[in-house]
């Protein structure tokens, strides 16, 4: 699924449901590739478009089941 179709389908689920992606608490992605991931987070509004990496939120990751978390620190 591309970005663009991936844009228009969460902007359609989040108007029918009245929420915001700022709304959502937990969000469980899988992609093959993990760069496809992060253009995901970004289609679906969850991250500022073209910075996945400088979101505010705490990003839980989950890889081979081991839990890394990750705080973006302030520059």
């Amino acid at each position: 699924v591309g970005y663009d179709m991936s844009q228009r389908a969460a902007e359609k689920c989040f108007k029918a449901a009245g929420l915001k992606p700022g709304d959502v608490d937990v969000v469980e992605l899988h992609d093959c590739f993990s760069a496809n991931e992060l253009i995901t987070y970004e289609a679906l509004g969850l991250c500022e478009e073209g910075k996945p990496w400088t979101s505010t939120h705490l990003l839980q990751l989950v890889v081979e089941n081991e839990y890394l978390f990750y705080q973006p620190s302030p520059i």
